[in-house]
């Protein structure tokens, strides 16, 4: 049985931070960006569980009242004993809010653009989502669980678990109230 992360020292390692105005103020507000970290995932699959490092990197952008999400990853976390013909491949994930905010944004990626063969990582590569921050705050998004959705079902869900390796992320600036 896996221990359950430790969300706060999680938070405080991997997350893009930024400090969020509610519509009236949002003109202000910076982009944000983490430093990239790996993250080691437990993945429950339908072929049993798989474990797996990759390297992660949140971003918020601002785009008019709201902030444009994407998680990016650099490499696979699962692998799949068939082949995935394009199109059929599809990940989304949650990301964690914290700071001033809390619950969770979901990100999606696109359909895979090409088959990928039996046995070898599933890249995961941009999921992107939107956040409309509701009050003025610092707000964290740290990397929660990925879903790859393959072959009609959910084939592999994996879940951060420990603490991500790697340089904490920077802090974005905090509103003033």
């Amino acid at each position: 049985m896996s221990k359950k992360p430790n969300r706060r020292r999680t938070a405080v390692v991997l997350t893009a931070a930024v400090a969020v105005w509610a519509p009236a103020g949002l003109a202000a507000a910076p982009a944000a960006h983490a430093e990239v970290v790996d993250v080691t995932y437990e993945c429950a699959t339908k072929i049993g569980d798989r474990g797996a490092v990759s390297p992660v990197d949140i971003t918020a952008e601002r785009k008019g009242d709201a902030y444009a999400i994407t998680m990016t990853f650099d490499k696979g976390v699962s692998d799949s004993p068939v082949e995935l013909p394009k199109g059929v491949m599809t990940p989304r994930a949650d990301l964690v809010l914290g700071g001033d905010d809390q619950g969770t944004v979901q990100v999606k990626g696109v359909p895979n653009s090409a088959a990928v063969p039996a046995f070898t990582p599933i890249r995961i590569g941009t999921l992107t989502g939107t956040y409309t921050p509701e009050e003025n705050g610092t707000v964290t998004f740290t990397a929660g669980v990925l879903t790859v959705h393959a072959l009609g079902m959910d084939a592999a869900v994996c879940k951060p678990a420990g603490k991500p390796l790697g340089p904490p992320g920077r802090r974005g600036p905090r509103s003033r109230r």
